[in-house]
């Protein structure tokens, strides 16, 4: 059976939407195994600097590829 990997950046923080998505992941069920990776999402000052700005991506980067790293026996079968 496929497998969909989805990694995302920071939680959903509406219900409606968290709501939304346990439905289609449900209905979604039946014809593919779901995985989401929630990962915390890096914090930044109210006025970050360009540098500031690019050091979050880097660092969000860098998560997700350590779980891709992590999941990769997964992703080839």
């Amino acid at each position: 059976m496929l497998t969909v990997h989805i990694i995302t950046v920071g939680k959903l923080k509406e219900r409606y939407l968290t709501a939304a998505c346990e439905e289609y992941i449900k209905r979604l069920g039946g014809f593919c195994n779901i995985i989401v990776d929630e990962l915390p999402e890096s914090r930044l000052p109210d006025n970050p600097s360009q540098k500031q700005i690019e050091s979050a991506l880097k660092n969000e980067g860098a998560k997700m590829l350590g779980v891709i790293k992590g999941k990769k026996n997964s992703f080839n079968t």
